[in-house]
């Protein structure tokens, strides 16, 4: 996964440096942002994000674990896993993304919801899972 990740960027940094006549030591990022190119993991992180918004009848929010009204009573509880391998998997990584949605974007329909994922994501164009997980910007 690693070595698929490096290897798919690199293609898409060279891609996007030929297609915007940029030179070789450019920075890649900006030339994603201005070209609204999907990086490979913000494709993964809307593609986790997509996936929850379809199906979110296999989870269970905390309102419906306990009866407490505490702040995060909307967030969606996370599935308790036997092994770590399985935090790997787009249930774990989706819950951990969606949560971190704001309240108002979550309830959207979803075409609206998903066109807003997208743009943002685009404006971002993060090189890493961790780097969109410890993002303070408001989405």
């Amino acid at each position: 996964m690693l070595l698929l990740h490096r290897i798919s960027l690199y293609y898409r940094r060279m891609l996007s440096r030929i297609i915007s006549f940029a030179k070789y030591l450019d920075h890649a990022k900006p030339l994603f942002i201005k070209q609204e190119i999907l990086t490979l993991p913000s494709l993964y992180i809307l593609q986790c994000l997509l996936f929850i918004k379809k199906n979110p009848h296999q989870f269970q929010s905390y309102e419906n674990v306990h009866s407490y009204n505490t702040r995060n009573k909307a967030n969606l509880a996370p599935i308790k896993h036997r092994v770590n391998a399985a935090r790997n998997g787009i249930n774990y990584y989706g819950l951990l993304f969606y949560n971190k949605l704001p309240l108002d974007i979550r309830d959207l329909p979803y075409p609206a919801y998903k066109q807003y994922i997208e743009e943002y994501l685009k404006s971002k164009a993060y090189y890493s899972v961790a780097e969109f997980l410890s993002d303070e910007d408001k989405i």
